[in-house]
């Protein structure tokens, strides 16, 4: 009996020394529509060697340079589509890419790279959604645009006119 009774109290007293935690979980995710796969046929684009004569007055550009994106497997859901184009803007037009140098050498200045629509002659600054089109979900959606050097500036200078541009498909 004495066991019985020491063997109790045990287990009295490791009763009361467990206690019960209380916590929260946090979930986090989101659900989205499936996308429309993109594909730039031209991602290298070479712009070429212009003479800084030819960029002589603020607004001058150069001859444009295609780019094509092409958007395929698109869903039933997504019925318009545009782009934004983004990257780092040029200083004196910030509607404008920044050329820069490639390695050690010299960025040309008082240039940028803009960005038109098909026609050669509508604009579309960075960060500014391009004209939207109708996808299909049977044939491929393709986006033609130009890429052209524009003067920012009547004093342009001679260098490396590299940049880097990233988009973005906008579903409507």
């Amino acid at each position: 009996m004495k066991k019985f009774v020491l063997a109790l109290s045990v287990l009295a007293v490791s009763a009361t020394a467990a206690y019960a935690a209380d916590g929260t979980i946090n979930f986090t995710g989101s659900v989205i529509d499936p996308a429309c796969t993109a594909t730039a046929s031209n991602a290298n684009i070479a712009m070429g060697s212009i003479s800084k004569s030819a960029l002589s007055s603020v607004g001058a550009t150069s001859q444009g340079k295609p780019i094509t994106i092409t958007l395929s497997s698109c869903p039933e859901a997504a019925t318009t589509a545009s782009i934004t184009f983004s990257g780092t803007p040029d200083t004196a037009n910030s509607q404008l890419l920044k050329v820069v140098a490639a390695d050690s050498n010299t960025a040309a200045t008082g240039i940028g790279i803009a960005m038109y629509e098909s026609n050669g002659s509508t604009l579309i600054p960075l960060n500014t959604a391009s004209s939207s089109q109708t996808l299909s979900t049977t044939t491929d959606t393709v986006y033609n645009f130009i890429a052209k050097y524009m003067a920012t500036s009547a004093d342009v200078t001679g260098g490396d006119a590299n940049s880097s541009l990233s988009y973005t498909i906008n579903y409507n």
